[in-house]
């Protein structure tokens, strides 16, 4: 085994930088409003992506492999590895239109921005 092979195998190596990603703006529309899966791929091993937003009042949902949505802080974080998908999903619970700009950027790579997109979504009420 060459030891390129061994540091990979261990985690210490291996290419972080994923080929280019395209997520759809998310809405406008009634709450929630989600964007199309984009897949992570050409990667070794798995990276983190971060997620940051502007804008208040709607809760940041992420999806990976078209499984459950779960919640995402601004400035969070989650792990995806080689060929996953991701899609991203905005709620509001209260009436009222929120909106705003999604950076995601991989952490894995020296925070590089893989993505930015808009939300709009409105809450119609409890």
């Amino acid at each position: 085994m060459t030891m390129l092979a061994v540091i990979a195998a261990i985690g210490g190596a291996g290419d972080k930088t994923p080929d280019a990603v395209n997520w759809a703006n998310i809405g406008p529309g009634n709450s929630p409003q989600t964007n199309a899966n984009q897949t992570i791929s050409g990667i070794d091993g798995s990276i983190t992506l971060e997620v940051n937003y502007t804008g208040s009042g709607a809760a940041l949902f992420y999806s990976i492999a078209s499984g459950s949505f779960t919640p995402v802080a601004n400035g969070g974080q989650f792990s995806v590895s080689n060929d996953q998908t991701v899609r991203f999903q905005f709620t509001r619970t209260v009436t009222g239109t929120s909106s705003g700009t999604v950076t995601v950027t991989n952490e894995s790579d020296s925070s590089a921005p893989l993505d930015t997109f808009t939300y709009s979504v409105t809450g119609t009420g409890a």
